[in-house]
């Protein structure tokens, strides 16, 4: 598997969210290879799980250790029906989280894999979409992971690069 131009066999790879359905397809994907294991979040609240995503942030840079690094954000329970304030949470906590890694960027080359594109297209056309696709959400779902994914550019800027630039 490849991200952001790293080979991740060899790479720290920090899944958040490897409990749920995407998270976990990944970890039985990455098989042995290095992964750092966090804290149990407290996804229900933002604050607390902000502080734990924080605390565990810390955690994995010092193990780092100059190593090349991915973070893979694969946590997420917003689904089409649920309430904009519960999807602005989830995004003010990827928010945070962002803030926090741009803050305290691990040594070594690293990535952030924001999954976050489920939505965005929804009202897009001529399939298949990539980065170039000028995203179209046709609900409050799609358009908070649109916000997400403007608020990690924003946080990251100067700090991980874009791949979207390439």
């Amino acid at each position: 598997m490849r991200t952001a131009g790293l080979t991740t066999s060899g790479v720290l790879v920090w899944i958040i969210g490897a409990g749920g359905l995407f998270g976990s397809s990944l970890v039985r994907a990455r098989g042995t290879a290095r992964r750092f294991v966090g804290a149990t979040v407290p996804w229900q609240d933002v604050t607390a799980a902000s502080a734990v995503l924080q605390a565990d942030l810390e955690r994995f840079a010092g193990l780092t250790d100059g190593d090349d690094w991915a973070v893979v954000w694969a946590a997420g329970a917003g689904v089409v029906g649920t309430t904009r304030a519960a999807l602005d949470d989830e995004a003010e906590l990827v928010r945070r989280f962002a803030a926090g890694l741009g803050e305290k960027r691990p040594n070594g080359r690293g990535a952030l894999l924001l999954s976050s594109s489920a939505g965005m297209y929804a009202g897009s056309t001529a399939p298949p979409f990539d980065e170039r696709t000028e995203p179209r959400p046709m609900n409050d779902y799609g358009a908070v992971k649109l916000l997400q994914e403007h608020a990690v550019a924003h946080e990251l800027a100067g700090s991980v690069p874009d791949r979207r630039e390439d």
